[in-house]
């Protein structure tokens, strides 16, 4: 046995571990809106009491607190590939380029609704904005 198989092996035991912890922090709060979904359709549990979970609304039906994951997660995603790591003239230029990109993919969804044609449209916008930037350097 050489020196570095227990350092593998304990490497592949954290990967798994990690894999399980992250797999467990997904499928745990989705498990639990489930059931206290069902319980609530079911007239079971304690979806019903006041001053439970599932009492006011569905968590995940609609109103419920789950429906404003997406948009969550889409607005953080947005919000930090769009906003500089660092500030200064670089910065502002590369900013500019975003916001001319988001401003051409608002307006090809407002006007078509298309989502492949606002993607198409978006990219497009950002590599010719970029290119503009890189020009003007």
């Amino acid at each position: 046995m050489s020196p570095q198989e227990p350092v593998r092996a304990w490497l592949a035991a954290v990967v798994a571990a990690v894999g399980l912890g992250t797999y467990l922090a997904r499928a745990l709060p989705l498990l639990a809106a489930l059931r206290r979904r069902g319980a609530a359709a079911s007239g079971e549990g304690f979806a019903g009491r006041p001053g439970s979970a599932g009492a006011s609304a569905d968590a995940a039906g609609p109103g419920g607190r789950l429906e404003l994951v997406a948009p969550s997660v889409m607005a953080a995603l947005l919000v930090s590939s769009v906003l500089p790591a660092r500030w200064g003239p670089e910065a502002l230029a590369q900013l500019a380029a975003h916001l001319v990109a988001l401003a051409v993919s608002w307006a090809v969804a407002r006007l078509r609704g298309h989502l492949g044609l606002t993607v198409l449209a978006g990219m497009a916008a950002a590599w010719a904005a970029r290119a503009v930037v890189m020009a003007l350097r």
